[in-house]
């Protein structure tokens, strides 16, 4: 599998693509004019998660000769309800597999929204749970580049274009040793 010295990603029509108000597909064959070799995808530019959609994104890529570099995915595990930290799981899940079919080494995970009065603590103790829920025993656990199984990365900050919170900053040291056992990919900038 070949590695991507430069991606590019969408960021100025981020919203615009979440809400189809842009085709993905169009935006493929524009990305192919900016001299990267790669993309960095996110999970809701897709339609939907149905062949047809993803063979489409897929499609584009062959015929401009792009990569995928990664899948970037938001889900909120810092959620206050449970139950609602649950269905960010299952959506993991599908993120991880739809990494697997587009063909991306990493899935980039955000890991949730900075809500008034979690602390630190509880907020890494959410996300390393619902990360720690998310594996695939599909995919060999640590995963090798080796054999395609994309390897989980998680950004320690960032900011989801629909969030009304910032996304949780952890410091480096907290959230290497909290996410290490699950093989996190650590990064300069920490995670």
């Amino acid at each position: 599998m070949s590695h991507p010295r430069i991606s590019v990603f969408p960021k100025c029509y981020f919203d615009e693509l979440v809400r189809g108000e842009r085709s993905y597909v169009g935006w493929i064959h524009d990305a192919a004019t900016l001299g990267g070799e790669g993309v960095e995808h996110y999970d809701e530019f897709f339609p939907s998660y149905e062949e047809s959609d993803v063979a489409a994104v897929m499609d584009a890529m062959r015929e401009t000769g792009q990569i995928s570099s990664m899948l970037c995915f938001s889900p909120d595990f810092t959620h206050p309800d449970p139950d609602e930290r649950l269905r960010q799981v299952e959506r993991q899940k599908k993120a991880i597999d739809l990494s697997v079919r587009i063909g991306a080494q990493y899935c980039r995970t955000l890991s949730g929204q900075k809500y008034p009065g979690l602390s630190i603590a509880e907020g890494v103790a959410r996300a390393a749970e619902c990360i720690k829920q998310s594996s695939r025993p599909q995919y060999p656990h640590p995963p090798s580049l080796r054999d395609g199984s994309p390897s989980p990365a998680s950004k320690r900050y960032g900011i989801h274009g629909f969030w009304l919170w910032v996304a949780r900053r952890y410091p480096s040291r907290v959230a290497a040793r909290r996410f290490h056992p699950y093989r996190m990919v650590l990064g300069p900038g920490g995670l």
